[in-house]
C-alpha cells in the first residue's frame, strides 16, 4: 500500500538526539528491513568519526562536506551519493556557510532513530505492505 508523508509533518530529532544545535533530522519512511532519513545539517557541524551496525547509503543534495575515513578524507557536494559497510568508520564536517541537506538510507531499520523520534512526538509507525 502506498503511503506519502510530508517532511513538515515528520518530528525532528536531531538536536535532541545529538546535541547539536540547529540539526534537523526526521525519519521520513521505514518498514521492517530499512529506512529513509532526511537531514539538514547547520554550518560549522562536525559529527566525530563513529560507526553503527547498520548500512548507510544516501546523496547529498546541498552543501559540501569533508567525510573522514580510515583511509582519509574525501570532500563531496551536491548530488553525490555515499555508502558506508555494516560498522565502517566515519565521520563529516560541513564546509562553507551553507548547510547540508542528505537523504540517508539505513538497512536495518536504526532502532535508536525510531526511540527518538517517538519520543519527539510525532507517527513513526511501520508502513504496511500488501505485496505478500
Amino acid at each position: 500500500m502506498a503511503e506519502f508523508r510530508p517532511l513538515d509533518e515528520q518530528a525532528n530529532f536531531g538536536e535532541h538526539h545529538w546535541k547539536v544545535p540547529g540539526l534537523d533530522q526526521r525519519v521520513l519512511l521505514h518498514d521492517e528491513d530499512v529506512m529513509i532519513v532526511y537531514v539538514k545539517i547547520p554550518p560549522g557541524t562536525r559529527f566525530p568519526v563513529h560507526s553503527h551496525p547498520e548500512v548507510q547509503m544516501g546523496v547529498q543534495l546541498q552543501g559540501r562536506a569533508k567525510i573522514t575515513l580510515q583511509d582519509g578524507q574525501h570532500e563531496i557536494g551536491p548530488y553525490t551519493a555515499y555508502h558506508y559497510a555494516s560498522g565502517e568508520p566515519h565521520g563529516a564536517e560541513v564546509l562553507g556557510d551553507e548547510p547540508v541537506i542528505q537523504l540517508d538510507v539505513f538497512r536495518p531499520v536504526r532502532e535508536d532513530y525510531l526511540a527518538a523520534a517517538a519520543e519527539a512526538g510525532k507517527h513513526t509507525d511501520d508502513i504496511t505492505d500488501d505485496r505478500g
